[in-house]
């Protein structure tokens, strides 16, 4: 929902899912490579993409992707670009232009020592949570229950253990991931990859704090011209004539229905075991207090 939003801004780049980045974060925290590696391929990789971007080459034009040309809201520069000079042409255009590069990933914000050892002070991570009833619910519904180690499509890094794939996210409660239900692993890695995010937020001091905006779903897709000013804030950057037409493709504001949270609530708790259930009514806890921390307070 937010690359098109973000990339209506007046520098932003279009949204790039370049799955490269959080794959040097799995390979960092798994132990796999050094620091000093990982900051090395974060940085190459950000400034060759940036740079292809530039002149338009690996630019994302299928219909269907978020991440698309057509999705993005000021689609006629990428079209320019096809015909732009590269090589040292390009290199002045960034200079000139100071483009902001948007990576969209996933559980990035606990590897925030090698991103921010890669950019320092230019890094900004916008972590946007959304209720772990519906992310449950939509991981079931994905499969992440049970696609790991036998859907080729499940590009995730995975461990041998006891003889079967076991996915990353897992790492440390092998036994009980092999042992449980799809719904008791999706509860469980959802925790870890919730528990690891938040206690490296928590342990930021406060000013790299500041370089993390945390956004809930529900109420940004609720109140998303609330989010507008301390967005341009956070980035450095101004909305464009773009921007309504972007938030309105991603159907916000909208209406979000409790009611239907509670009947997937209801149907989840119904085949979690005791101690799944306990988990969730953490993680929902744990949730409605940083979402409420966070929430922009209109005046």
């Amino acid at each position: 929902m937010m690359g098109p939003i973000l990339a209506s801004f007046a520098r932003v780049e279009i949204e790039r899912v370049e799955e490269i980045i959080e794959y040097i974060g799995a390979l960092y925290r798994m132990g796999k490579i050094s620091q000093d590696a990982a900051v090395a391929l974060l940085k190459m990789e950000t400034d060759m993409q940036l740079y292809n971007s530039t002149i338009g080459r690996n630019i994302n034009f299928r219909f269907a992707d978020h991440s698309s040309v057509w999705k993005n809201p000021n689609r006629l520069r990428f079209f320019k670009r096809l015909v732009t000079r590269d090589g040292s042409a390009a290199v002045q255009r960034i200079i000139q232009e100071q483009p902001i590069y948007q990576n969209q990933t996933h559980d990035q914000l606990m590897n925030f020592d090698i991103h921010y050892a890669s950019f320092g002070e230019r890094l900004r991570i916008l972590e946007m949570i959304r209720h772990p009833v519906d992310l449950i619910d939509s991981w079931l519904r994905r499969g992440w229950g049970d696609r790991f180690g036998t859907d080729p499509l499940a590009l995730t890094f995975c461990f041998s253990y006891k003889g079967q794939d076991v996915p990353y996210y897992a790492l440390g409660f092998e036994e009980l991931y092999l042992d449980s239900t799809p719904l008791g692993r999706v509860i469980h890695m959802i925790a870890r990859l919730w528990d690891d995010s938040t206690s490296a937020y928590y342990s930021l001091a406060p000013e790299k704090q500041r370089q993390v905006l945390i956004i809930s779903f529900e109420d940004f897709a609720q109140r998303p011209h609330s989010y507008l000013d301390p967005l341009s804030k956070f980035l450095g950057d101004t909305p464009t004539r773009h921007t309504p037409s972007a938030l309105k493709r991603q159907n916000c504001p909208r209406v979000y229905s409790t009611e239907t949270r509670e009947q997937k609530q209801g149907l989840i708790e119904g085949e979690a075991t005791v101690v799944e259930q306990e988990l969730l009514y953490r993680l929902i806890e744990e949730y409605e207090t940083l979402a409420d921390a966070v929430a922009i307070k209109d005046e």
